[in-house]
Protein backbone atom coordinates (compact mmCIF):
# COMPACT_ATOMS: atom_id res chain seq x y z
CA UNK A 1 0.00 0.00 0.00
CA UNK A 2 0.92 2.98 -0.81
CA UNK A 3 1.02 5.68 2.41
CA UNK A 4 2.04 8.82 0.28
CA UNK A 5 -1.53 8.02 -1.03
CA UNK A 6 -4.25 11.24 0.62
CA UNK A 7 -5.64 9.07 3.02
CA UNK A 8 -7.74 10.64 5.60
CA UNK A 9 -11.12 8.81 6.02
CA UNK A 10 -14.43 9.53 7.84
CA UNK A 11 -15.75 6.23 9.05
CA UNK A 12 -19.67 6.60 10.51
CA UNK A 13 -21.54 3.59 11.96
CA UNK A 14 -24.16 4.02 14.51
CA UNK A 15 -22.70 0.36 16.38
CA UNK A 16 -19.77 1.51 18.45
CA UNK A 17 -17.86 -1.71 17.63
CA UNK A 18 -17.76 -1.85 14.67
CA UNK A 19 -16.96 1.75 14.79
CA UNK A 20 -13.83 1.23 16.11
CA UNK A 21 -12.99 -2.22 14.82
CA UNK A 22 -13.41 -0.48 11.69
CA UNK A 23 -11.09 2.35 12.73
CA UNK A 24 -8.38 0.30 14.13
CA UNK A 25 -8.23 -1.70 10.29
CA UNK A 26 -7.93 1.23 8.19
CA UNK A 27 -5.60 2.99 11.13
CA UNK A 28 -3.30 -0.12 10.70
CA UNK A 29 -3.15 -0.13 6.72
CA UNK A 30 -1.79 3.44 7.38
CA UNK A 31 -4.82 5.66 6.92
CA UNK A 32 -5.65 8.88 8.88
CA UNK A 33 -9.20 7.98 10.28
CA UNK A 34 -12.14 10.26 11.88
CA UNK A 35 -15.22 8.60 13.00
CA UNK A 36 -18.61 9.82 13.86
CA UNK A 37 -21.81 7.71 15.49
CA UNK A 38 -24.44 9.96 13.22
CA UNK A 39 -25.03 11.46 10.09
CA UNK A 40 -25.25 15.37 11.76
CA UNK A 41 -21.53 15.01 13.09
CA UNK A 42 -20.53 13.17 9.66
CA UNK A 43 -21.88 16.40 7.76
CA UNK A 44 -20.06 18.55 10.46
CA UNK A 45 -16.51 16.93 10.31
CA UNK A 46 -17.25 16.74 6.13
CA UNK A 47 -17.23 20.63 6.26
CA UNK A 48 -14.45 21.58 9.13
CA UNK A 49 -11.91 18.64 7.34
CA UNK A 50 -10.38 17.83 4.67
CA UNK A 51 -11.97 14.19 4.10
CA UNK A 52 -11.26 11.94 1.03
CA UNK A 53 -13.52 8.68 1.38
CA UNK A 54 -16.55 8.39 3.41
CA UNK A 55 -17.31 4.91 4.54
CA UNK A 56 -20.89 4.91 6.13
CA UNK A 57 -23.42 2.71 7.99
CA UNK A 58 -26.59 2.28 5.45
CA UNK A 59 -29.41 2.02 8.78
CA UNK A 60 -28.89 4.54 11.31
CA UNK A 61 -31.22 5.95 13.61
CA UNK A 62 -31.31 9.86 12.53
CA UNK A 63 -30.80 9.91 9.03
CA UNK A 64 -30.24 6.25 6.63
CA UNK A 65 -26.79 6.02 4.84
CA UNK A 66 -28.49 7.05 1.48
CA UNK A 67 -29.59 10.44 2.79
CA UNK A 68 -26.31 11.06 4.30
CA UNK A 69 -24.90 10.06 0.41
CA UNK A 70 -27.58 12.47 -0.82
CA UNK A 71 -26.31 15.65 1.58
CA UNK A 72 -22.58 14.53 1.13
CA UNK A 73 -23.14 15.39 -2.47
CA UNK A 74 -24.59 18.32 -2.09
CA UNK A 75 -21.83 19.17 0.01
CA UNK A 76 -18.70 18.08 -1.89
CA UNK A 77 -20.02 16.23 -5.47
CA UNK A 78 -17.04 14.23 -6.13
CA UNK A 79 -16.06 13.10 -2.82
CA UNK A 80 -16.27 9.13 -3.07
CA UNK A 81 -18.94 7.49 -0.64
CA UNK A 82 -18.77 3.63 0.30
CA UNK A 83 -22.19 2.31 1.94
CA UNK A 84 -21.65 -1.01 3.90
CA UNK A 85 -25.31 -3.13 5.36
CA UNK A 86 -26.21 -6.08 6.62
CA UNK A 87 -28.86 -6.67 4.93
CA UNK A 88 -28.20 -7.39 1.16
CA UNK A 89 -31.35 -5.51 -0.44
CA UNK A 90 -31.91 -4.86 -3.97
CA UNK A 91 -34.12 -2.05 -3.80
CA UNK A 92 -31.50 -0.95 -1.44
CA UNK A 93 -28.68 -1.13 -3.62
CA UNK A 94 -30.75 0.77 -6.58
CA UNK A 95 -31.60 3.27 -4.61
CA UNK A 96 -27.92 3.78 -3.48
CA UNK A 97 -26.51 3.77 -7.17
CA UNK A 98 -28.80 6.00 -8.23
CA UNK A 99 -27.97 8.68 -5.40
CA UNK A 100 -24.18 8.03 -6.34
CA UNK A 101 -22.62 5.39 -4.12
CA UNK A 102 -19.06 4.66 -4.79
CA UNK A 103 -19.32 1.01 -3.35
CA UNK A 104 -22.01 -1.02 -1.69
CA UNK A 105 -20.76 -3.72 1.12
CA UNK A 106 -22.18 -6.55 2.60
CA UNK A 107 -21.27 -6.52 6.47
CA UNK A 108 -19.58 -7.88 8.17
CA UNK A 109 -17.01 -7.43 4.87
CA UNK A 110 -13.67 -9.31 5.05
CA UNK A 111 -10.76 -6.95 5.52
CA UNK A 112 -9.12 -7.37 2.10
CA UNK A 113 -12.82 -6.79 0.44
CA UNK A 114 -13.33 -3.37 2.29
CA UNK A 115 -9.53 -2.74 1.98
CA UNK A 116 -9.65 -3.57 -1.82
CA UNK A 117 -12.85 -0.69 -2.25
CA UNK A 118 -10.83 2.21 -0.13
CA UNK A 119 -7.82 1.32 -2.63
CA UNK A 120 -10.69 2.12 -5.53
CA UNK A 121 -11.84 4.88 -3.93
CA UNK A 122 -8.53 6.33 -3.93
CA UNK A 123 -7.91 5.62 -7.20
CA UNK A 124 -10.37 7.64 -8.08
CA UNK A 125 -9.64 10.59 -5.67
CA UNK A 126 -6.32 10.32 -7.62
CA UNK A 127 -8.04 10.87 -11.11
CA UNK A 128 -10.32 12.98 -10.15
CA UNK A 129 -7.71 15.29 -8.46
CA UNK A 130 -5.64 14.81 -11.67
CA UNK A 131 -7.54 15.74 -13.56
CA UNK A 132 -8.81 18.59 -11.99
CA UNK A 133 -5.38 19.77 -12.07
CA UNK A 134 -4.79 19.00 -15.82
CA UNK A 135 -8.01 21.10 -16.28
CA UNK A 136 -6.87 23.62 -13.92
CA UNK A 137 -2.82 23.74 -16.33
CA UNK A 138 -5.53 23.96 -19.75
CA UNK A 139 -7.22 26.65 -18.36
CA UNK A 140 -3.64 28.12 -17.12
CA UNK A 141 -2.12 27.72 -21.36
CA UNK A 142 -5.23 28.74 -22.54
CA UNK A 143 -5.10 32.17 -20.67
CA UNK A 144 -1.38 32.45 -21.41
CA UNK A 145 -2.08 31.55 -25.06
CA UNK A 146 -4.73 33.80 -25.53
CA UNK A 147 -2.85 36.35 -23.49
CA UNK A 148 0.10 35.86 -26.08
CA UNK A 149 -2.23 35.96 -29.53
CA UNK A 150 -3.49 39.11 -28.06
CA UNK A 151 0.10 40.44 -27.94
CA UNK A 152 1.16 38.96 -31.23
CA UNK A 153 -2.55 40.55 -32.67
CA UNK A 154 -1.70 44.06 -31.28
CA UNK A 155 1.84 43.79 -32.19
CA UNK A 156 0.81 42.75 -35.76
CA UNK A 157 -1.61 45.56 -35.87
CA UNK A 158 0.83 47.89 -34.98
CA UNK A 159 3.15 46.73 -37.49
CA UNK A 160 0.57 46.73 -40.21
CA UNK A 161 -0.36 50.28 -39.04
CA UNK A 162 3.03 51.51 -39.09
CA UNK A 163 3.41 49.87 -42.63
CA UNK A 164 0.40 51.67 -44.16
CA UNK A 165 1.92 55.03 -42.57
CA UNK A 166 5.15 54.24 -44.23
CA UNK A 167 3.14 53.25 -47.26
CA UNK A 168 1.74 56.60 -47.35
CA UNK A 169 4.46 58.67 -46.66
CA UNK A 170 6.75 56.76 -49.34
CA UNK A 171 3.40 57.76 -51.58
CA UNK A 172 3.41 61.46 -50.93
CA UNK A 173 7.07 61.31 -51.22
CA UNK A 174 7.03 59.74 -54.73
CA UNK A 175 4.03 62.39 -55.14
CA UNK A 176 6.36 65.19 -54.70
CA UNK A 177 9.56 63.93 -56.09
CA UNK A 178 7.34 63.77 -59.46
CA UNK A 179 6.29 66.79 -58.91
CA UNK A 180 9.74 67.92 -58.59
CA UNK A 181 10.52 66.25 -61.59
CA UNK A 182 7.99 67.20 -64.04
CA UNK A 183 8.65 71.17 -62.66
CA UNK A 184 12.29 70.83 -63.27
CA UNK A 185 11.72 69.12 -66.58
CA UNK A 186 9.36 72.11 -67.75
CA UNK A 187 12.39 74.67 -66.16
CA UNK A 188 14.83 72.77 -68.48
CA UNK A 189 12.57 73.22 -71.04
CA UNK A 190 11.80 76.64 -70.81
CA UNK A 191 15.70 77.68 -70.51
CA UNK A 192 16.45 75.83 -73.71
CA UNK A 193 13.84 77.25 -75.51
CA UNK A 194 14.64 81.19 -74.02
CA UNK A 195 18.28 80.90 -74.09
CA UNK A 196 19.13 78.22 -76.82
CA UNK A 197 16.24 78.82 -78.75
CA UNK A 198 16.55 81.98 -79.22
CA UNK A 199 20.60 82.45 -79.39
CA UNK A 200 20.28 79.92 -82.50
CA UNK A 201 17.48 82.18 -84.04
CA UNK A 202 19.71 84.50 -83.86
CA UNK A 203 22.56 82.79 -85.24
CA UNK A 204 20.25 81.66 -88.13
CA UNK A 205 19.35 85.11 -88.31
CA UNK A 206 22.75 86.40 -88.89
CA UNK A 207 24.22 83.65 -91.20
CA UNK A 208 21.36 84.67 -93.63
CA UNK A 209 22.31 88.69 -93.72
CA UNK A 210 25.87 87.83 -94.25
CA UNK A 211 25.16 85.66 -96.95
CA UNK A 212 22.58 87.75 -98.87
CA UNK A 213 25.67 90.84 -98.22
CA UNK A 214 28.55 89.24 -99.07
CA UNK A 215 30.40 90.29 -102.19
CA UNK A 216 29.64 87.74 -105.03
CA UNK A 217 33.36 87.18 -105.38
CA UNK A 218 33.85 86.06 -101.44
CA UNK A 219 30.13 83.96 -101.78
CA UNK A 220 32.00 82.22 -104.37
CA UNK A 221 34.79 81.12 -102.00
CA UNK A 222 32.62 80.58 -98.83
CA UNK A 223 29.63 80.14 -100.02
CA UNK A 224 28.96 76.57 -99.12
CA UNK A 225 30.53 76.81 -95.94
CA UNK A 226 27.64 79.22 -94.87
CA UNK A 227 25.46 76.89 -96.22
CA UNK A 228 26.54 74.15 -94.17
CA UNK A 229 26.60 76.37 -91.25
CA UNK A 230 22.95 77.42 -91.75
CA UNK A 231 22.16 73.28 -92.12
CA UNK A 232 24.09 72.42 -88.97
CA UNK A 233 22.00 75.27 -86.81
CA UNK A 234 18.85 74.28 -88.03
CA UNK A 235 20.05 70.38 -87.42
CA UNK A 236 21.07 72.05 -83.51
CA UNK A 237 18.11 73.46 -83.25
CA UNK A 238 16.04 70.29 -84.29
CA UNK A 239 18.21 68.50 -81.53
CA UNK A 240 17.27 70.77 -78.70
CA UNK A 241 13.63 70.82 -79.79
CA UNK A 242 13.59 66.86 -79.83
CA UNK A 243 15.72 67.18 -76.31
CA UNK A 244 12.73 69.81 -75.47
CA UNK A 245 9.76 67.58 -76.09
CA UNK A 246 11.15 64.34 -74.03
CA UNK A 247 11.69 67.31 -71.00
CA UNK A 248 8.19 68.37 -70.98
CA UNK A 249 6.06 68.59 -74.32
CA UNK A 250 4.79 71.95 -74.98
CA UNK A 251 1.48 70.27 -76.39
CA UNK A 252 0.68 69.21 -73.36
CA UNK A 253 0.69 72.43 -71.17
CA UNK A 254 -0.94 74.28 -74.31
CA UNK A 255 -4.03 71.63 -75.24
CA UNK A 256 -4.09 68.96 -72.73
CA UNK A 257 -3.65 64.97 -72.31
CA UNK A 258 -5.25 63.98 -75.37
CA UNK A 259 -3.64 66.40 -78.22
CA UNK A 260 -0.46 65.45 -76.11
CA UNK A 261 -1.05 61.79 -76.28
CA UNK A 262 -2.37 62.34 -80.11
CA UNK A 263 1.38 63.60 -80.76
CA UNK A 264 3.33 61.50 -79.16
CA UNK A 265 1.57 58.46 -80.49
CA UNK A 266 2.35 60.00 -84.07
CA UNK A 267 6.48 60.25 -83.12
CA UNK A 268 6.13 56.97 -81.53
CA UNK A 269 5.02 55.02 -84.61
CA UNK A 270 7.10 56.84 -87.01
CA UNK A 271 10.04 55.37 -85.02
CA UNK A 272 9.10 51.94 -84.28
CA UNK A 273 6.40 50.99 -87.25
CA UNK A 274 3.23 51.00 -84.73
CA UNK A 275 -0.07 52.06 -85.41
CA UNK A 276 -0.83 54.54 -82.18
CA UNK A 277 -4.65 55.85 -82.28
CA UNK A 278 -5.94 58.07 -79.52
CA UNK A 279 -9.53 58.54 -78.50
CA UNK A 280 -11.09 60.72 -75.96
CA UNK A 281 -13.04 63.89 -76.41
CA UNK A 282 -12.66 66.85 -78.96
CA UNK A 283 -12.05 69.77 -78.16
CA UNK A 284 -10.39 67.61 -74.93
CA UNK A 285 -11.11 68.41 -71.11
CA UNK A 286 -8.40 69.75 -69.28
CA UNK A 287 -7.45 68.12 -66.14
CA UNK A 288 -5.65 69.11 -63.48
CA UNK A 289 -1.78 69.62 -64.57
CA UNK A 290 -0.63 66.61 -62.31
CA UNK A 291 -2.87 64.30 -63.46
CA UNK A 292 -2.44 65.31 -66.96
CA UNK A 293 1.51 64.39 -66.40
CA UNK A 294 0.84 61.29 -64.24
CA UNK A 295 -1.34 59.81 -67.45
CA UNK A 296 0.72 61.00 -70.20
CA UNK A 297 3.98 59.94 -68.19
CA UNK A 298 2.25 55.83 -68.12
CA UNK A 299 1.66 55.86 -71.87
CA UNK A 300 5.00 56.59 -72.86
CA UNK A 301 5.81 53.78 -70.65
CA UNK A 302 3.23 51.90 -71.40
CA UNK A 303 4.16 52.06 -75.55
CA UNK A 304 8.20 51.87 -74.65
CA UNK A 305 6.43 47.97 -73.16
CA UNK A 306 4.79 47.29 -76.07
CA UNK A 307 7.55 48.16 -78.49
CA UNK A 308 10.16 45.95 -76.19
CA UNK A 309 7.56 42.57 -76.11
CA UNK A 310 4.47 42.33 -77.59
CA UNK A 311 5.37 42.44 -81.17
CA UNK A 312 1.99 44.08 -81.81
CA UNK A 313 0.97 46.06 -85.02
CA UNK A 314 -1.90 48.54 -83.07
CA UNK A 315 -2.27 50.08 -79.77
CA UNK A 316 -5.17 52.39 -78.83
CA UNK A 317 -5.36 54.69 -76.39
CA UNK A 318 -8.63 55.88 -74.86
CA UNK A 319 -9.17 58.55 -72.33
CA UNK A 320 -13.00 58.59 -70.81
CA UNK A 321 -14.65 61.01 -68.36
CA UNK A 322 -17.65 59.51 -66.12
CA UNK A 323 -18.46 61.74 -63.50
CA UNK A 324 -15.28 62.05 -61.18
CA UNK A 325 -13.34 59.44 -62.55
CA UNK A 326 -11.26 59.51 -65.53
CA UNK A 327 -10.10 56.45 -67.00
CA UNK A 328 -7.10 55.59 -69.28
CA UNK A 329 -7.25 52.34 -71.28
CA UNK A 330 -3.97 51.27 -73.20
CA UNK A 331 -5.03 48.26 -75.24
CA UNK A 332 -2.85 46.69 -78.14
CA UNK A 333 -2.91 43.65 -80.50
CA UNK A 334 0.15 41.99 -79.67
CA UNK A 335 1.45 39.06 -77.55
CA UNK A 336 -0.14 38.83 -73.91
CA UNK A 337 2.26 37.07 -70.98
CA UNK A 338 1.02 34.93 -67.86
CA UNK A 339 0.37 37.63 -65.06
CA UNK A 340 1.86 35.15 -62.30
CA UNK A 341 4.17 32.09 -63.70
CA UNK A 342 5.43 33.56 -67.23
CA UNK A 343 9.06 35.06 -67.31
CA UNK A 344 8.02 37.81 -69.21
CA UNK A 345 5.70 38.71 -66.78
CA UNK A 346 8.48 39.43 -64.16
CA UNK A 347 10.39 41.36 -67.01
CA UNK A 348 7.52 43.45 -68.11
CA UNK A 349 6.44 44.06 -64.52
CA UNK A 350 9.90 45.10 -63.93
CA UNK A 351 10.77 48.89 -62.99
CA UNK A 352 8.46 49.69 -65.95
CA UNK A 353 5.34 48.30 -64.15
CA UNK A 354 6.18 49.54 -60.48
CA UNK A 355 6.81 53.51 -62.20
CA UNK A 356 3.40 53.05 -64.15
CA UNK A 357 1.74 51.92 -60.42
CA UNK A 358 3.39 54.65 -58.46
CA UNK A 359 2.76 57.12 -60.81
CA UNK A 360 -1.57 56.26 -60.67
CA UNK A 361 -0.92 55.50 -56.81
CA UNK A 362 0.86 59.22 -56.46
CA UNK A 363 -2.39 60.98 -57.86
CA UNK A 364 -4.68 58.99 -56.09
CA UNK A 365 -5.41 56.61 -58.33
CA UNK A 366 -5.06 52.51 -59.58
CA UNK A 367 -3.54 50.65 -62.19
CA UNK A 368 -4.60 47.25 -63.02
CA UNK A 369 -3.36 45.21 -65.74
CA UNK A 370 -5.32 42.03 -67.89
CA UNK A 371 -2.92 40.17 -70.21
CA UNK A 372 -2.96 36.15 -70.57
CA UNK A 373 -0.80 34.12 -73.34
CA UNK A 374 -3.56 33.66 -75.71
CA UNK A 375 -4.87 37.12 -75.60
CA UNK A 376 -3.73 40.72 -75.72
CA UNK A 377 -2.55 43.18 -72.98
CA UNK A 378 -5.01 46.00 -71.28
CA UNK A 379 -3.68 48.67 -68.74
CA UNK A 380 -6.23 50.62 -66.90
CA UNK A 381 -5.49 53.08 -64.78
CA UNK A 382 -8.62 55.03 -63.29
CA UNK A 383 -7.93 58.09 -61.36
CA UNK A 384 -10.61 60.27 -59.25
CA UNK A 385 -10.81 63.89 -60.22
CA UNK A 386 -12.61 66.60 -57.88
CA UNK A 387 -14.72 68.64 -60.49
CA UNK A 388 -14.34 71.89 -58.85
CA UNK A 389 -10.13 71.19 -59.21
CA UNK A 390 -10.47 70.86 -63.41
CA UNK A 391 -9.24 73.78 -64.81
CA UNK A 392 -10.88 76.25 -67.47
CA UNK A 393 -8.90 76.08 -70.94
CA UNK A 394 -7.76 79.28 -71.80
CA UNK A 395 -5.80 77.82 -75.04
CA UNK A 396 -7.21 80.27 -77.36
CA UNK A 397 -6.01 83.15 -75.16
CA UNK A 398 -2.44 82.36 -75.35
CA UNK A 399 0.34 83.82 -77.25
CA UNK A 400 3.08 81.97 -78.79
CA UNK A 401 6.71 83.06 -79.90
CA UNK A 402 7.62 83.49 -83.75
CA UNK A 403 10.54 82.41 -85.07
CA UNK A 404 12.97 81.21 -88.31
CA UNK A 405 13.64 78.04 -86.15
CA UNK A 406 10.64 75.37 -85.41
CA UNK A 407 12.17 74.92 -82.00
CA UNK A 408 10.39 78.76 -81.73
CA UNK A 409 6.83 77.67 -82.83
CA UNK A 410 5.67 76.00 -79.71
CA UNK A 411 6.86 77.65 -76.93
CA UNK A 412 4.87 79.94 -74.73
CA UNK A 413 6.14 83.60 -74.24
CA UNK A 414 5.56 83.23 -70.33
CA UNK A 415 7.80 80.75 -69.74
CA UNK A 416 10.68 81.59 -67.16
Amino acid sequence: MDKKVPNNILVVDDDPGLLESTSLLLIHEGYAVTSCSSAHEALTKIQENNIDVVLSDIKMPEVSGIELLKKIHKINAGLPVILMTAYAELDTAVDAVKAGVFDFLIKPAPPEYLLHSIQKAFQNVNLLKLKENYKLYLEDMVAERTKNLAAEINERIRKEESLRLSEKRLRELSSRLQKVEETERKKIAGELHDKCGQNLTALSINLNIIQTQLPAGVVEKIGSRLTDSLALVEEIAKLVRNVMDDLRPDVLDDYGLVPALRWYGAQFGKRTGISVSVQGDDPPLRLPEEIESALFRISQEALTNVAKHSEAKEVVLTIEKTENLVCLTIKDDGRGFDLLSSPMAGERHGWGMLIMQERAQAVGGQLHVESGPEKSTRIIVEVKVEEDKIPVSNRNDRQRKGGNLTIMSHRKDNRK
